[in-house]
């Protein structure tokens, strides 16, 4: 017969050596949220809430098969990191809402 109280320390450890899911992901230090403009291969064109637009490069976020739906006039996140020249480096994409005022700020 085993000891409820061991029970409950394992099922501690283990809850407690869970990994969240965010954590899972690959690392990225920035969040941009937009809409699609267009996508090409593993190029995608996002218009940012200020209206300007971010070239973003899909290769490796494509390769992992962290990419959803990229349809024009969809809301998006793209997780990844700038380049020198500007571009937006994605490791995985994400839906966002299609009310821009409810979207979490950048960063």
């Amino acid at each position: 017969m085993h000891n409820r109280g061991s029970f409950l320390v394992a099922a501690g450890a283990f809850a407690a050596s869970a990994v969240p899911l965010a954590a899972m992901a690959a690392p990225a230090t920035n969040r941009v949220t937009g809409v699609v403009v267009a996508v090409s291969n593993n190029a995608l064109l996002l218009q940012k809430r200020d209206g300007t637009k971010l070239m973003v490069d899909l290769t490796e976020a494509r390769a992992k098969s962290r990419v959803g739906v990229l349809a024009p006039g969809r809301a998006v996140e793209v997780y990844g990191t700038y380049l020198a020249d500007g571009t937006f480096h994605c490791v995985a994409t994400g839906h966002a809402a299609q009310i821009v005022r409810s979207w979490q700020p950048d960063r």
